[in-house]
């Protein structure tokens, strides 16, 4: 357990808000081996579910904690969004004919370095920018580092008065435990074939060498990331240099009046005008919890899209949205003819046009 939470934490390159990644690294710490257990088990039971989320014509991904690339006990025990998760539910989006527009739900301080950047360049092509679908994102409540990094390249960023946004950076950490390991009397040797082979290793100093080195990678990401955000805001890398603030993370307004994001909004106020006003705050399902109750009308009927057209009936009745044949068995139903050219009136043009397609 202890080298694999080193692994995730130590030595990688990190594009995360610093205060939650102290939090991480304190929760790291206090980690028991039944919650690992407990975790691994959890995980094991949930990786196989991944279905397209639809509110209308409208696809929900939720990007909630920190971002890593592969979903794992740790990223599971750790509360983590994964960039393959999100590339599946992207590309579910993108394929389905009845999604009209993505909209990505974010609550995330950032993570580790990844596949960010292929997956920053994914999200721009699928963007209507590419020819793909509109991509909005909206902060539900933070969206810093590495999830900014992606978030950038949507078409469009909403914020609401207490969101966060920013931090756009990079930094590694090197922890020096030689001077403790001196006054508890452990010496540590290393063994290596190559001369740089232990470069930044714990147990002593850090060589002007490592550092140069690690500054040199940091720099190279840092400068990634500049570039990435400035394509994806329509910007020059001059402009977020001088005004994205170089690391720094801005509440609602001020991320507004800087340029981070485009528009004021909640995620609620996002999908009611996306979905003219047939979404509510109770509409879409919280992330881990079951859909419940009278407003999920959307989701249920994307659900029965996915099912078999000819199902068994229940007690001799059929589900709602099915009818009983002359054969005995429920047959899906139709859909109403107006609902099909409602929806083919709802094009990303129309979506646009509703929310204003100038930047704030």
């Amino acid at each position: 357990m202890r080298y694999e939470l080193s692994r995730m934490l130590d030595g990688s390159r990190w594009l995360m808000e610093p205060s939650a990644f102290a939090a991480l690294l304190q929760r790291a710490m206090q980690v028991t081996e039944p919650e690992v257990q407990a975790a691994i088990v959890a995980y094991d039971d949930q990786r196989s579910e991944q279905q397209l989320r639809l509110v209308g014509d409208v696809a929900v991904i939720d990007a909630c904690g920190p971002v890593m690339y592969k979903g794992s006990w740790l990223s599971y025990l750790f509360g983590c969004c994964t960039i393959e998760g999100m590339q599946a539910q992207l590309r579910l989006a993108l394929a389905d004919p009845a999604c009209r527009s993505i909209v990505i739900r974010w609550d995330s301080p950032g993570g580790t370095v990844d596949m960010v950047p292929e997956f920053a360049e994914e999200l721009y092509q699928a963007s209507a920018r590419g020819a793909g679908k509109p991509i909005y994102s909206v902060a539900d409540t933070m969206i810093a580092s590495a999830a900014y990094w992606l978030a950038a390249q949507s078409d469009a960023i909403y914020a609401s008065g207490s969101s966060l946004l920013g931090s756009v950076g990079v930094y590694c950490e090197h922890v020096d435990l030689s001077g403790m390991l001196e006054k508890a009397g452990i010496k540590v040797t290393l063994i290596s074939h190559g001369a740089r082979k232990t470069d930044g290793n714990p147990y002593e100093p850090l060589s002007d060498a490592a550092r140069a080195t690690y500054q040199a990678s940091v720099d190279q990401v840092g400068a990634d990331f500049e570039a990435a955000v400035a394509r994806g805001r329509g910007v020059t890398r001059k402009a977020v240099l001088d005004t994205y603030g170089q690391g720094l993370v801005f509440r609602g307004k001020q991320a507004l009046d800087l340029g981070l994001a485009d528009k004021r909004a909640t995620f609620s106020d996002l999908m009611a005008r996306l979905t003219k006003g047939k979404a509510g705050a109770g509409q879409v399902a919280m992330r881990g919890q079951a859909p419940s109750g009278d407003g999920l009308t959307e989701d249920l009927l994307a659900d029965k899209r996915k099912r078999a057209d000819t199902m068994e009936p229940e007690d001799g009745e059929c589900e709602d949205g099915y009818e009983m044949g002359e054969d005995g068995m429920c047959h899906l139903m139709a859909p109403p003819a107006e609902e099909g050219a409602g929806r083919a009136a709802s094009d990303a043009e129309g979506i646009l046009a509703t929310l204003g397609s100038g930047r704030a």
